[in-house]
């Protein structure tokens, strides 16, 4: 049951998808700085471009973000290692 609602919301979207395209297939021209980049593409691709390049930076900061946090627990778990290690010592010696 699960994945014939799967199927029909994917063949929603993609007809949405279409339907966009078609709907805003006017040129449109992409102009950057001192005429380094001057495209002409069509309006539905510019914005799909765009949200494409948006998910990349989304993704990227994502994972650096993930590793930046798999380092810190591997550091706060080498220091409670290391703490409890500590401890059990100092409990060894204080215990007549």
């Amino acid at each position: 049951m699960g994945s014939k609602i799967r199927l029909i919301i994917y063949i929603a979207g993609i007809f949405l998808l279409a339907s966009f395209g078609v709907k805003n297939s006017q040129p449109v021209q992409l102009k950057y700085y001192f005429n380094l980049i001057n495209i002409e593409m069509p309006l539905y691709g510019l914005i799909f471009v765009s949200i494409f390049i948006g998910i990349a930076i989304g993704f990227f900061m994502g994972f650096v973000s993930n590793l930046r946090q798999r380092r810190t627990i591997k550091a706060l778990e080498r220091e409670n290692k290391e703490l409890k290690v500590k401890v059990k010592l100092e409990s060894k010696i204080e215990q007549p």
